[in-house]
């Protein structure tokens, strides 16, 4: 993991819905290689600062321990960018435009050279209570769980 970070929802607010297509604008280098993986995770935190997970079937029952994969459970979106894939970025209107890739051409990044990755992450519609947060997670390797074993 290279960096995590959350933010929780003010004390004012009572709740909070939020609707968005976000995006992360990273700086990075590798030393050693000419291309990297990036991987962004966004995940909702409770009033406690616990990372919550979601049932993606409808059950009758609280789940305390929640089965361990991709498929019975979700931690929240995750989204991948190739630092070599940058290069076929479709050019912006201004800064805040939402980046989209088409993904036909790919360059290598100069070993040791910061580089400026901006990453779409999948559309995200959260509900947030006073105290709730946001946990951003960004890592080298996917950091959602493994699918059903079977």
């Amino acid at each position: 993991m290279i960096c995590r970070f959350s933010t929780i929802a003010s004390q004012k607010a009572k709740t909070k819905d939020d609707t968005t297509l976000p995006w992360a604008k990273l700086y990075l280098s590798c030393a050693s290689h000419t291309d990297m993986d990036m991987y962004i995770q966004l995940r909702k935190i409770g009033i406690n600062s616990s990372p919550l997970a979601h049932s993606n079937y409808p059950i009758s029952f609280p789940i305390y321990k929640p089965n361990n994969s991709n498929v019975a459970t979700y931690k929240g979106p995750t989204d991948i960018l190739h630092a070599s894939h940058a290069v076929s970025q479709v050019p912006k209107q201004n800064e805040y435009e939402y980046p989209v890739y088409t993904h036909r051409e790919r360059r290598g990044v100069e070993k040791g050279a910061v580089v400026e990755l901006e990453i779409s992450i999948r559309q995200l519609s959260v509900v947030y209570c006073e105290g709730e947060g946001l946990e951003v997670t960004v890592s080298g390797r996917d950091k959602r769980l493994p699918g059903w074993k079977g």
